[in-house]
């Protein structure tokens, strides 16, 4: 199972995502509405990087993530800052308040 982060909240397939089972006739209808929801630049960008990392599970350099991914740096540092920004959204609407990660106070 994976998580999908996305910049669409305005799109259809975030409000109609929850409480849905995921059967093969509602994973067919997220992807059609998927392909009409827009993107940031950043988040294409972290999608580039996350898959170029996937395939160096013991780690890569800037320089061959530049290479493999055809992006420059600056481009990566905004991908990596989309990424983090919907980690910390993403647990803020669904991490567990009392559990080991939690922020304090």
């Amino acid at each position: 199972m994976g998580l999908v982060v996305d910049a669409c909240d305005r799109c259809e397939v975030r409000r109609q995502a929850d409480g849905r089972w995921c059967t093969q006739e509602y994973l067919k209808e997220l992807v059609e509405q998927y392909e009409h929801c827009p993107f940031a630049d950043a988040e294409l960008r972290a999608g580039k990087i996350g898959r170029a990392m996937q395939q160096h599970p013991e780690g890569i350099s800037e320089e061959d993530l530049v290479k493999e991914t055809g992006l420059d740096l600056g481009q990566i540092e905004a991908g990596i800052m989309w990424q983090n920004a919907e980690f910390v959204r993403w647990h803020r609407q669904f991490g567990e308040p009392d559990g080991p990660d939690a922020p304090p106070g």
